[in-house]
């Protein structure tokens, strides 16, 4: 039977993801969004926004918030469809309460627009609700983890049951790091769908700046160093840990701690500090868009991480595209981009001397010059969309979908790639 002819057009692709921003919360699944309009350059593409809601009133369309997109999102004519969500005790059924909330809409667009691929990010409820209908639909499904849907709900029995499930549905599973990739194959997942795509940054916004000029426009001395923290203000980002490291290695030396960030434990912080002796030398910038986060990088000398666990954090992208030296707890993807000499630090979690004896080197010896400057177009998000372009394209061209115009704008960067295939 002789495959069929690809047409003229553009491969059609549906993305499906809680994690995309609207008008109220820009900043919500903000990396999807901007990966999307990158891979515009090889797809059609339309987003469905499922809001998990835990009000019975909205799961019936009373009462619902009307959610519009971002202007720029348009151009994506996303769909924001109001889902039931039970936290805890609705673990066994959430993902299918989405999926009849869903199955309508989808049948809808692909019998209707003809889509040709489905990518759904992040793997439950929504990568769980997704497999189901494109299996019936015939449609091939791409699946991408972000972090917390594979270090975190792998470890409950059930949400493993269904995410193998669903991954064995799918045609791809895309990780944001070759980690979260090997913790899905050690529960089960085959390893031939996982392809480890680091994440994407602005190179445009992140950059290495020149450091005195950065702490001029700061308001602040270019005699003491600089530590920053990005981040919420979570049990999870271990913030308290990082205050009290700084705590023991700022002793008898000029340096600033700088929380950039959000969350219920500020005020802890904020006591801790004072507690501690060093509330004048550690300062709380509230959250920062991304243009004011960049400058404190470029006016930084280090960026602290110590999570208890994380995916690979796009904070930690966006200091190594600085230029920025990093230290952080060796947990999750982290290793995979800081064990290369010259990057930064990684520290075993909870390590406080350790933790202390790093900071200390950094802040005896400084840093002279951005130290990944030559390899920065590495995080672009132009290659990352080109990485998630070529595993799209790949699975049409296995079921004969491809249009072909994803496969020439292709065929002569699949070198660049470097995807690592676990």
């Amino acid at each position: 039977m002789m495959a069929p002819e690809a047409d003229s057009r553009r491969s059609r692709v549906l993305f499906v993801s809680n994690l995309f921003p609207d008008s109220a919360s820009t900043y919500r699944g903000l990396d999807n969004a901007t990966l999307l309009h990158k891979l515009r350059d090889f797809f059609d593409v339309k987003v469905i926004s499922p809001r998990p809601s835990l009000s019975p009133r909205r799961w019936l369309g009373f009462g619902s918030p009307v959610l519009r997109p971002r202007e720029m999102d348009r151009v994506l004519d996303p769909d924001f469809i109001e889902v039931p969500y039970v936290p805890c005790l609705g673990t066994p059924f959430n993902h299918l309460l989405m999926r009849m909330c869903m199955s309508r809409s989808i049948h809808r667009l692909v019998n209707g627009a003809g889509f040709d691929a489905i990518v759904c990010s992040w793997l439950y409820p929504d990568g769980c609700a997704v497999s189901t209908i494109a299996r019936k639909l015939d449609v091939p499904l791409v699946l991408i983890t972000q972090g917390t849907d594979t270090h975190h709900y792998i470890n409950f029995p059930m949400r493993k049951r269904v995410i193998l499930s669903a991954i064995e549905k799918s045609c791809a599973v895309i990780s944001r790091s070759i980690e979260l990739g090997r913790l899905l194959t050690d529960a089960g997942a085959d390893p031939g769908k996982i392809y480890p795509v680091h994440n994407g940054v602005d190179e445009s916004i992140f950059y290495p700046r020149d450091k005195i000029l950065s702490r001029k426009l700061l308001g602040l001395s270019d005699k003491e160093r600089l530590i920053v923290f990005v981040g919420n203000f979570l049990p999870v980002k271990n913030p308290e840990f990082l205050i009290k490291a700084f705590s023991e290695a700022a002793v008898g030396k000029e340096v600033r701690l700088a929380m950039i960030g959000r969350g219920p434990m500020k005020s802890g912080l904020e006591k801790l500090s004072v507690k501690l002796g060093i509330a004048d030398r550690v300062i709380f910038t509230g959250p920062l868009d991304s243009g004011d986060v960049a400058e404190w990088m470029g006016a930084a000398d280090c960026l602290c991480l110590c999570s208890h666990n994380e995916g690979l954090p796009n904070v930690l992208l966006e200091a190594l595209a600085s230029g920025l030296t990093v230290v952080s707890s060796d947990v999750g993807g982290i290793g995979e981009l800081l064990s290369r000499e010259g990057r930064g630090i990684l520290v075993e979690p909870e390590d406080m001397k350790g933790y202390v004896d790093a900071l200390v080197s950094i802040m005896e010896s400084g840093q002279a010059e951005p130290v990944v400057s030559n390899e920065r177009s590495g995080f672009s998000w132009s290659k990352c969309a080109l990485k998630h372009a070529w595993v799209i394209n790949h699975i049409l061209q296995s079921r004969g979908k491809s249009d072909g115009y994803a496969g020439k704008t292709l065929e002569n960067v699949c070198s660049l790639l470097e995807l690592e295939k676990q």
